[in-house]
């Protein structure tokens, strides 16, 4: 049993049937995917260890992914079955936020939002060229609307903690947040 539970979490170890070592094979490693399920795992149970800070564990994962990830520490890389879960796990995020707005309640808020994302533009703009100034970087204006395309991630989750979903702000910013991925979206693509 933990011969076969090792073949799962260490690259290149096969068992055959009979629990031994088979040669290394060629596949795809679940390694990877163990340790970023462990951070799911690990991330809600630090943020109650002092739920007076209300701290989204959605920021402690990202947190913990930059720590282990390559700009971090390196422990972890982006493979198959990672990136296969990162598109799957952005389209699953963005439909939920869909569920999550009325658009009855939204009818007068239309004009504030198409304020919002235009601001949120132009800050992420201002913060991509901050950031050529000092980093090389091909193309601003696709950081820029990167920057401000990638908070749904966040909004969803805060706004669910604080139980603020179907209030009238809750409402608008998840109006607003999936409106300006998606206009980002169209710009990048």
């Amino acid at each position: 049993m933990v011969l076969q539970l090792h073949a799962l979490l260490v690259p290149g170890v096969v068992t055959n049937g009979s629990g031994g070592s088979a040669p290394p094979s060629p596949g795809i490693s679940f390694a990877t995917l163990a340790a970023v399920m462990a951070i799911a795992l690990i991330a809600p149970l630090l943020v109650n260890l002092r739920p007076s800070l209300r701290i989204p564990s959605a920021v402690v994962e990202i947190v913990l992914g930059i720590l282990v990830g390559p700009s971090g520490f390196g422990w972890i890389q982006v493979d198959r079955p990672i990136a296969i879960l990162s598109t799957l796990g952005l389209a699953l995020l963005l439909f939920l936020a869909g569920l999550e707005i009325d658009a009855a309640r939204l009818r007068h808020g239309v004009g504030r939002i198409g304020v919002a994302y235009l601001l949120s533009v132009c800050l992420a703009v201002l913060v991509a060229l901050a950031i050529s100034q000092v980093e090389h970087i091909e193309s601003p204006l696709f950081v820029a609307f990167a920057l401000a395309s990638s908070t749904v991630g966040l909004v969803v989750p805060i706004l669910r903690d604080a139980n603020q979903t179907e209030t009238r702000f809750g409402q608008l910013a998840l109006a607003g947040d999936r409106k300006s991925t998606r206009l980002n979206s169209s710009h990048i693509t």
